[in-house]
């Protein structure tokens, strides 16, 4: 091989050990954005993004201590979330601090071994949809034992049987009560 081919190869290996830091990024830089979706006063610009990252590549003592790329990778990945969450929820009222905290796990966990089903996840953000128990979900809910459960979480678990993950709870829970 040539030695231009030999550097661009090694360019090209250590480039592709960011791509998953660099798409970090960017899914974080746009749930900054949207934000703006949930309060019209949100409003963070990538010049604020960038300041953090900058701030996070060039003032992180953390970095100071590793010298292993793939371990400069990690604390790289854990100061993004941290350095975030903690200068963005400064300025966003405590209630929404939660929904960009769960946002921020979301998107840290994409990709991952850990990976979030997306129906789970709505159904986490959202619970469930029923407005009455029909057809065959007050078949399934027949299956619960009253005396555990309230009306109003029935309802609840059936709606989360439905769910790929947790489509044994019924049987489950009448297994183990």
């Amino acid at each position: 091989k040539k030695e231009t081919d030999v550097v661009l190869d090694e360019i090209m290996s250590v480039s592709n050990q960011y791509d998953g830091f660099a798409l970090f990024c960017s899914r974080v830089y746009f749930a900054m954005d949207q934000l703006s979706e949930v309060h019209f006063l949100y409003q963070f610009s990538l010049r604020f993004f960038l300041d953090i990252f900058n701030d996070m590549l060039y003032n992180n003592p953390r970095l100071d201590k590793v010298k292993e790329p793939q371990a400069r990778l990690q604390v790289l990945v854990a100061d993004l979330f941290h350095l975030i969450f903690r200068r963005v929820s400064y300025g966003l009222l405590h209630e929404d601090r939660i929904t960009f905290a769960l946002r921020l796990a979301f998107i840290r966990l994409q990709g991952g071994p850990n990976e979030i089903d997306e129906e789970e996840w709505e159904f986490l953000l959202k619970g469930g949809e029923t407005v009455q128990l029909k057809g065959q979900k007050a078949a399934v809910a027949k299956k619960l034992p009253a005396s555990l459960f309230t009306s109003e979480q029935i309802p609840q678990l059936v709606d989360l049987s439905q769910v790929k993950a947790f489509r044994g709870l019924i049987d489950h829970v009448n297994a183990h009560q």
